[in-house]
């Protein structure tokens, strides 16, 4: 007797080609995606060939659970924290298919994505200030401009710069900046404040600035001396109103 189907119409799928990643890419949850901080989400997205089993996703040394989000393609994730090292995100993907053939490891993308997490705030030094004022570069006046210069760690995502109670844009040259301030009768006399803050790449915080580091100080006096007394007079021996010849 010959038989050639099942009494239940099951069926048994010889499967022995191996299932393939065709699409990888690896982003962060940062404003941009390609930096990320401790507590940044990384995220390993992924399509495959087919329909995947046993998926083993590790990211930054740790295993991640694998979501399927339809049509062959998964994801995987790991929130960055301080145990994590500072770089490039490494992961690893391994997996079968539902037949249990094994495809081949992958720990690159295939589109050329990266995530560098930096755990490092952003430093800001060198920061000094004087003016042009010609009796010493420690005193303003009406008009006399007052420089701030100051020196980043790194490049910038924001700076902010602000200057006698006003906020600057400062002039850069590589990582050296420098902002200025005109006094006018409205800015009040007194010790000249400022504050500098930024984040880097990956939005660490440098936290705000606000004394120099060299002990530079300015004070801004823009109230005109005035006179209150006059008095005029002469040595003449009889009437100090009046003077002849020879007084003074």
């Amino acid at each position: 007797i010959q038989v050639l189907s099942t009494t239940d119409e099951s069926t048994v799928s010889h499967d022995v080609y191996p299932p393939e990643i065709e699409m990888l890419s690896i982003a962060s949850s940062n404003l941009d995606s390609t930096w990320a901080k401790i507590g940044d989400t990384i995220f390993i997205t992924f399509t495959a060939s087919e329909v995947l089993d046993n998926i083993n996703l590790f990211i930054a040394g740790d295993f991640s659970n694998c979501v399927e989000l339809g049509s062959r393609k998964y994801r995987g994730s790991h929130a960055l924290d301080s145990d994590d090292i500072e770089g490039d995100v490494s992961f690893s993907l391994a997996y079968t298919d539902l037949g249990g053939v094994e495809g081949t490891p992958v720990n690159m993308t295939t589109n050329n994505t990266r995530v560098r997490l930096d755990k490092t705030p952003p430093e800001l030094f060198l920061i000094s200030m004087a003016t042009n004022n010609i009796y010493g570069d420690s005193l303003a006046g009406l008009g006399t401009i007052d420089t701030l210069s100051f020196t980043i760690s790194e490049q910038y995502r924001e700076l902010v710069v602000e200057l006698a109670e006003s906020e600057k844009t400062a002039i850069q040259e590589g990582l050296a900046f420098y902002a200025t301030h005109t006094f006018t009768d409205s800015n009040e006399d007194g010790w000249v404040g400022f504050a500098l803050s930024m984040t880097d790449s990956a939005s660490n915080e440098s936290g705000v600035y606000s004394n120099t580091q060299d002990g530079t100080l300015v004070r801004f006096d823009g109230t005109p001396p005035s006179i209150d007394s006059v008095f005029f007079f002469s040595n003449n021996n009889n009437d100090s109103s009046l003077c002849i010849p020879g007084d003074s």
